[in-house]
């Protein structure tokens, strides 16, 4: 009994130091001297595959998020891009609706002027053909337009018909001219024609004049007496219409001259 008693707790101690291994709960030694609450190593060789289930890759994270950061810059860049568009459209328009007022303003801002004078003239022949040397007098009735292009210099077109004459008529007249004019004591306006005319004459003979042509002329404005009279000016001046070797044309006018478009000035206001 005694050598079976030995026996047993022979075999019972075999069987504890073959258990000594493992713990209880099938935990390793290594794991047991693991601190309390440590995370458990990982596992190099773990299966890919074996992720849990809904987890995605980091580089499947990534990718859409470059994705969206491009798509925002071109959705910027589009948006820059069609408010250059928009604002390039409406610099157009607006230099085109500048262009417009400018070509309105060119006509409506300028002075104009239209006027109707009487030219008593003297043609004076020294060898011009059909006309024997001397003087002989003669009339017209003149038209002339005009416009200032600067406070100092115009721009005027003048026509002339017969009026009659004792000794010789005008069967026509023409002339364009550059006038600079200038302003006396504020109060009348003198006026330096100078431009080429053309004119037929015919008595005894019959010539075409043309050449250059100058003149003086002194314009008084109606409104020098009040604001509120007319925009009409007196008008009296000498136009040399052709001077040459063989012959000059010359002659002295008085008229009127109606002034029109552009800016206008108002009649001072009534003293309260």
């Amino acid at each position: 009994e005694f050598a079976s008693l030995c026996l047993l707790l022979l075999g019972a101690s075999v069987a504890m130091a073959q258990d000594g291994g493992t713990t209880a709960d099938g935990a390793t030694p290594a794991e047991q001297a693991a601190p309390a609450g440590a995370a458990p190593a990982a596992d190099t060789g773990a299966d890919p595959s074996a992720a849990p289930s809904g987890s995605t890759p980091a580089s499947d994270t990534t990718a859409p998020s470059v994705s969206g950061t491009t798509g925002a810059s071109a959705q910027d860049t589009g948006a820059q891009g069609s408010d250059g568009g928009s604002a390039d459209a409406a610099a157009n328009a607006d230099a085109g609706s500048g262009d417009a007022t400018a070509s309105k303003g060119f006509f409506a801002d300028r002075a104009w002027y239209a006027g109707a004078d009487y030219v008593a003239t003297t043609f004076t022949s020294s060898s011009s053909p059909g006309f024997a040397p001397g003087h002989y007098d003669s009339g017209m009735y003149r038209l002339r337009g005009g416009t200032r292009f600067f406070g100092f210099l115009g721009a005027e077109l003048q026509y002339g018909l017969d009026a009659g004459g004792s000794d010789l008529s005008t069967e026509n007249y023409m002339g364009v001219f550059a006038v600079p004019t200038t302003t006396v004591l504020e109060t009348f306006e003198l006026a330096f024609p100078v431009g080429y005319t053309m004119s037929k004459v015919s008595g005894g003979g019959s010539a075409t004049l043309q050449g250059l042509g100058y003149g003086v002329a002194a314009e008084l404005p109606l409104r020098t007496f009040g604001q509120s009279m007319p925009d009409l000016r007196f008008t009296a001046g000498w136009t040399v219409y052709y001077r040459g070797s063989d012959a000059q044309l010359y002659g002295g006018n008085v008229g009127l001259r109606y002034d029109f478009g552009g800016p206008r000035e108002e009649p001072p206001a009534p003293a309260q």
